[in-house]
Order: structure tokens, then sequence, then C-alpha cells
């Protein structure tokens, strides 16, 4: 069997590495372009969400349990820092802290979750009154993770459509990874679709050397420490004029972030990608419709990182045993031919 992947992702990346491990021939394509991953710093930590989509609830939770199989079968796991997450949202603190409790009944990964007043684990200047400590949480670097991933794959740095890669013949089957840009890969086949792109920024400044654990104050943006650097981020921009960097972005990241600590340094480095999302927020994946040898996934929107690699898996399993889909996670509901309309 010869696999081609459009798109060295998280998704794109783990279906290579099981597929590869399986002793199937893979053609990886990637443009290095705007890539959502490349450019993500991951909380591994679903536990305390509040969202109503179970579907999307147990894909997460699922997500969250695989990295224990996924660092196994690498035998790596130096794209993780496990120092616990920091839960800090006073309003809803009491809400947050029984559905965490709750949570880590079927989740033994999260560790003993409990409520703190006063912690070693953030900077002495990180005031709150009180919060919840879920140990098990950890962050994932997306680009350290696709380098681990890809690393014994064969990699085509082009963009290619999936018309294109048809016209050549050669493969048995095509998995499309790309994310925001699955439109421009399904190029000149007329599909329509609900899927939108959202532009995520975040920055990485100097830190003094630290331990801490990821600070999640209520709001947009995360601190996530790491050594001697703290990453800030990260911004959801639906509506963008450019994929360039914007120095408004920056600020905007830089102000929510001293509202909770000072940072020694004004200077830092930035990562932009572009996330897929959808109108119900749904990860999706599975066979393309018409087609019975092309596969899709997309609309992991912030938590592709969580989210990502069990899809990713499910993919490169279905292909080496046929083992099915679950078809709550079905593209049909988001990507339509028109015979289907």
């Amino acid at each position: 069997m010869r696999v081609a992947i459009i798109g060295s992702g998280v998704v794109g990346a783990t279906a290579a590495f099981y597929l590869n491990q399986n002793n199937i021939e893979v053609d990886l394509y990637d443009d290095n372009h705007l890539g959502g991953t490349k450019a993500a710093v991951g909380i591994i930590c679903p536990w305390v969400s509040q969202r109503r989509n179970m579907t999307w609830y147990t894909l997460v939770e699922e997500g969250a349990k695989f990295y224990q199989q996924l660092v196994q079968d690498l035998n790596l796991d130096s794209f993780i820092t496990r120092n616990g997450a920091i839960i800090i949202n006073e309003q809803n603190h009491d809400k947050l802290l029984k559905l965490a409790i709750k949570r880590s009944q079927n989740n033994p990964i999260m560790g003993e979750v409990k409520e703190i007043t006063k912690t070693n684990k953030l900077p002495d200047e990180f005031k709150f009154n009180k919060a919840i400590e879920i140990p098990g949480a950890f962050r994932v670097d997306g680009k350290s993770l696709v380098e681990a991933l890809t690393q014994n794959i064969h990699t085509i740095p082009k963009t290619v459509t999936l018309l294109k890669l048809q016209e050549k013949g050669k493969y048995d089957a095509i998995i499309i990874a790309t994310g925001a840009r699955i439109p421009e890969t399904l190029e000149g086949l007329d599909y329509t679709y609900d899927l939108s792109p959202q532009k995520g920024t975040l920055l990485e400044v100097d830190y003094p050397s630290n331990n801490f654990a990821i600070a999640m104050p209520k709001g947009e943006i995360d601190l996530l420490f790491k050594e001697d650097q703290l990453v800030i981020g990260a911004t959801h921009i639906n509506k963008f004029q450019s994929t360039n960097f914007d120095e408004s972005e920056a600020n905007y990241l830089i102000k929510e972030a001293q509202k909770h600590i000072h940072l020694p340094s004004s200077k830092y480095q930035y990562r932009i990608g572009l996330r897929s999302q959808n109108s119900k927020h749904q990860p999706f994946y599975g066979l393309l419709h018409p087609y019975n040898n092309v596969y899709i996934a997309g609309g992991l929107g912030s938590s592709g990182l969580t989210s990502g690699p069990i899809i990713g898996y499910r993919i490169a399993q279905h292909l080496l045993s046929k083992k099915p889909f679950n078809q709550a996670y079905s593209p049909n509901a988001f990507i339509k031919p028109p015979s289907i309309l």
C-alpha cells in the first residue's frame, strides 16, 4: 500500500508515523505555510471545559489519555512539559472544582485535583484568592511533536491538491489534513464548506529560570512556563485582513499577560498559524464523500493538540485494519459535494 498525506500538522504527522511503523509507504506533502500545529503550544487539560458538546468532550478526553500510548510508541517525550495547571476563575470556581473532581474519577492521569489558596508552582507575584490545581495537566510544543513524528517520513515540501495527486494515480489512499486550508486542497472540486480559518498568534518571551505550572486565568490567554521562557497566548481572530504579524495583536497579548505577571523583557518572538473551525465547533474525520479511498480531517479549533493525535491514529488504524469510523465525527456535515447539496 502506498499512501499520500497532505499536511504535516498533528493529524497528518501522527497518521504518517503509525502507517510508517507498520511498513506502509508514505509520502507526506507540506509547504510549511501557516500550519496550526507548528505555531502552537498546546495545553492538555480538557477536563475543566464547560462546553455542552459531549461529542467534542469525549474526543478530547480520549485524546488526552492517548498521549500515554503516543509517548510509549515514540519512545520520546521531549515535546511534553509536565508541570500541571492552575485554573483561576473565581466567578466559576466552585462549579469548575466540582466538575474537575467528578471527571478525575474516570481520568486518573489528572492526578489529585485540589483547591488551593497559595502555591509555589506560580511566581510569587501571581496573586489569586483561590484556584484549582490539576497536577496531571501538561503542555505540548506542536513543532517539536511534529518533528518527532516525521523524522523518518518521506516529506515532500510542495503545495499539492487532491486533483493533482489523483492525476498521478500512484496512491492507494490519500489523507487530507490541511486544516484551515482544506478548500485550497480541494480546489476545482466545487465542494461547499462549513469551514472558516481562525488566526492564532502567540508570543515567546525570556523569563528567569523556572519550573512553574501552566497558569489558566479567566479570559482568552494562558501563561505557559518552561525553563527560561514564558509563552503567552494565544489570540483567536476570526476576521483578519492578513496572516502577517500584527503588532496590535502582540500588544494585546502583552497587556493581558501584565494583568497577572511582570514581564522582565519587552523582547519577544512570535508564532502565527491558522486553525480550522466550523459553526458547530466540532472536529471531523473520515471518508470524503463520494470517494472510497480519500480521507479528511479538520475542524479541530484551538484544541487541536489534544484531539489531533488520536484522530491521526484512528485514520491510520482504519487503513491498517478497516476499523470503522465513529459516524458522530463524519465530515459529511461540513464538506458537501454538489451531488448532495
